[in-house]
């Protein structure tokens, strides 16, 4: 395999001087090479990234082989303020590793800021900054955009639409939250509590990107990375293919900053894969949305053209599903509304996949009478991975077959479930075997942001609120000591505790 190194190309690594057109003129020349390649960054070197020559990500690696990225205690630090949002993005390779870094960015993720005032007729909060946040109005990028009430032992989402300044001088700003989420109890406990406002970054943090993307690949390996900060999903992998290794790989505060958060949203975004995962000896903490979200998106029935085919819509993406789907994909078809089983099928034939049209012809008469019905792709989300090792602080969701071994979970609450017309498909097939369940939480239980009595859900839900037929299958507890109690399960016969 042929070695270059950074220091060749012209880099600094100083962490002070723009090493993004060097790193560059790297990647472009191992491109040309079109062979096996390791790329070395220096030891203990800090490289950073403003110049993104048109791309949003300081890494961008596409259409690449055989490829390794080998850095050892080296640091990549993202300057947001030029435009760049992204650590690494990785699409349509083959055989891709990088091992030896950390991600930091040279912009806050997020501003302690004092609450001043709160208006609950207009839902209004002043809040008083310690720096100047940069902006004379804010509006949020989307919907789902959060402050958070600053504790170590909740994760309590304060969704806002926008932040206007009202006095430059003292740093004070006006927060407009949204009526939704349980709004009120949430400002009842902070003002109760004498609690901060963890006030969210403008122009980064949970813009919608991801810190580190992986999309159309076929297998990657990522050992001893440490990310540090990022602003909307720190590894948002979608699309895969072949074997995924992430081993090391660490989503926490820089160390000795004692900082409050790593991310605002999840740590691990994996949907619509067909890789298996492999995750190892990874330490996963202070993160305000799930560590762990691994699922699939949702797809409907839309347009039946005889018994066997069918069209499916996905909602999420306005009828595309980016995903190919092939000959053999098995999907599982449930009436969400009314919370009914309809049963099982194959993909006999993909008779067309391109925008809107997802037609498909299956090997068994449609399991149910009309269109409306919301289908899982059980193929497509990363079936028969393995979380080893690992130690979780936070909350987590698992809707993919899955091990997870020999590992320590600090939990604040836990999903094995399914999301209405949203998040699939029903989770089957969960093994938790050998793990230590802690449960962590606030001293009041009252004011927990999810039900006090229990640390985990294994259950389903149907819109309409009727108890739903269609249940989680084969979810496992072994060896883990768990009390029997902390765990909310819906359908009992879905759950087996084992010694």
């Amino acid at each position: 395999m042929k070695e270059l190194r950074v220091s060749g190309f012209g880099v600094a690594g100083d962490g002070v001087t723009d090493d993004a057109p060097a790193v560059a003129r790297a990647l472009r020349k191992i491109a040309e090479l079109s062979e096996p390649c390791t790329l070395i960054f220096e030891k203990g070197a800090s490289y950073l990234f403003r110049d993104g020559q048109g791309h949003a990500a300081a890494i961008d690696l596409q259409k690449m082989e055989d490829l390794t990225l080998k850095g050892e205690e080296t640091t990549l630090i993202l300057d947001v303020q030029a435009g760049l949002h992204t650590y690494v993005n990785i699409n349509e390779c083959r055989n891709i590793r990088m091992e030896g870094f950390r991600f930091k960015n040279a912009v806050p993720l997020y501003e302690i800021c004092q609450v001043k005032k709160v208006d609950r007729e207009k839902l209004t909060m002043e809040i008083h900054s310690g720096r100047d946040l940069g902006i004379e109005e804010y509006q949020a990028p989307h919907a789902a955009c959060f402050g958070l009430p600053y504790t170590d032992y909740n994760r309590m989402h304060l969704f806002f639409s926008r932040v206007e300044r009202i006095s430059g001088e003292n740093y004070t700003y006006r927060v407009y939250l949204e009526n939704k989420d349980g709004v009120d109890w949430k400002l009842d406990y902070m003002e109760r509590m004498g609690l901060d406002f963890l006030m969210p970054t403008p122009g980064w943090a949970q813009e919608d990107y991801g810190a580190f993307i992986v999309t159309h690949t076929e297998n990657l390996e990522l050992e001893n990375l440490d990310m540090w900060a990022y602003g909307h999903f720190g590894f948002h992998m979608r699309y895969n293919y072949g074997q995924f290794l992430m081993r090391n790989v660490n989503i926490t505060p820089e160390p000795g900053t004692n900082g409050a958060m790593t991310g605002w949203r999840d740590g691990v975004h994996l949907k619509e894969n067909r890789c298996r995962f492999l995750i190892e000896n990874c330490r996963f903490e202070k993160m305000h949305d799930d560590i762990f979200n691994l699922s699939c998106t949702m797809m409907k029935v839309d347009r039946i053209f005889s018994d066997r085919e069918v069209n499916l819509y996905c909602p999420e993406f306005q009828g595309t599903y980016w995903m190919a789907l092939k000959e053999g994909d098995e999907l599982n078809f449930y009436d969400e509304v009314h919370g009914k089983k309809l049963g099982k099928n194959r993909i006999r034939r993909v008779v067309k996949q391109n925008g809107p049209v997802n037609r498909i012809e299956l090997a068994n008469p449609l399991p149910m009478a009309g269109t409306g019905a919301s289908v899982g792709v059980n193929s497509l989300c990363q079936p028969d991975s393995v979380i080893r090792g690992c130690y979780l602080n936070g909350t987590y969701r698992f809707r993919t077959p899955l091990l997870m071994e020999d590992c320590r979970l600090d939990t604040m609450f836990a999903w094995v479930d399914t999301l209405p017309f949203v998040e699939g498909p029903i989770p089957e097939n969960i093994t938790f075997r050998h793990c230590d369940f802690r449960r962590i939480g606030a001293p009041d239980p009252s004011v927990s942001f999810v039900s006090p009595e229990y640390m985990i859900a294994v259950e389903t839900s149907a819109a309409d609120g009727t108890k739903p037929e269609f249940a989680c299958e084969n979810i496992v507890f072994e060896g883990c000591g768990l009390d029997h109690s902390q765990v909310k399960i819906s359908h009992p016969g879905s759950v087996a505790f084992r010694d």
